[in-house]
């Protein structure tokens, strides 16, 4: 696959492009084709290890959560009216680990010994280098920040659309 090659100009009006959307007309539909460009943006967003801890909840036909979502949003419920809702979660403790073997086994498709070799250098980087195994949530603040990378990258692809 070739390099794209992207006008400096273009990718510094993405860049430059700040809008905080208020409210939102909830007669008017984000396309399935833009949704799921969202989301692949998300997929492939960079994360540590590649291990993409998080998870995204869409919400666009359950009426029951988008409502319970706006009674808990406060000032900010007329920001839920939008079309689709997209929740970024990231990985606790508990779920990481199953998370991290899915990723090694269904996605990189290492054999058991690949594996078990990546996944002991990763648990000595978290603990000696990061230090992440000495708070109680410290994976999963890791995890929330590896979720933050994906949200920038969605949120750029949305103000290019």
């Amino acid at each position: 696959m070739n390099k794209p090659i992207v006008d400096a100009e273009d990718i510094k009006k993405a860049l430059e492009f700040r809008h905080a959307t208020k409210t939102f007309d909830p007669e008017r539909k984000v396309s399935n084709e833009n949704i799921n460009l969202l989301l692949e943006a998300a997929r492939l967003a960079p994360s540590s290890y590649g291990f993409e801890p998080w998870n995204i909840i869409v919400v666009d036909q359950y009426e029951q959560l988008r409502t319970d979502i706006k009674r808990c949003a406060s000032t900010n419920a007329a920001r839920f009216d939008a079309s689709h809702i997209l929740i970024f979660t990231a990985k606790t403790a508990e779920a990481l680990s199953d998370h991290i073997d899915h990723i090694l086994q269904d996605v990189k498709e290492m054999n058991l010994v690949e594996r078990t070799a990546y996944k002991t250098y990763w648990k000595q980087w978290a603990k000696k280098d990061f230090k992440l195994m000495d708070a109680p949530d410290g994976l999963h603040q890791w995890s929330a920040h590896q979720a933050y990378i994906a949200l920038g990258f969605a949120m750029l692809v949305a103000a290019e659309r």
